[in-house]
């Protein structure tokens, strides 16, 4: 962000994701462990909703930040970006996620 921090991204909130580099914290503290801007992770089953679909695109989630959906964003004034694409899943317990964010974004009206 604009403090020269990592804020979680919101699917309904354009300040925290819609033009901003994503990255996922590689452990509990940034500075320490670091951030994947790109390339492959597993992500845990609290961390993503939907029906796990390997090869679907996944989206920022609205209303609860940090969270990614199988879920097309619909919503008025809802961010739809790209974060990454589901490479494997791991039973209902996490997938392996190819975290390329998109370039571009759209806000819905």
């Amino acid at each position: 962000n604009d403090t020269a921090g990592w804020t979680k991204a919101q699917g309904d909130d354009d300040d925290t994701g819609a033009t901003q580099l994503l990255g996922i914290a590689l452990g509990t503290n940034s500075s320490n462990h670091g951030m994947l801007t790109k390339g492959l992770i597993r992500m845990p089953s609290a961390k993503v909703v939907g029906t796990y679909v390997i090869g679907a695109p996944l989206y920022f989630e609205s209303g609860t930040a940090g969270i990614l959906t199988f879920t097309v964003p619909s919503g008025s004034e809802e961010i739809v970006r790209q974060v990454g694409y589901c490479i494997d899943k791991n039973g209902t317990t996490d997938i392996l996620l190819y975290f390329n964010p998109s370039d571009t974004y759209i806000e819905l009206a």
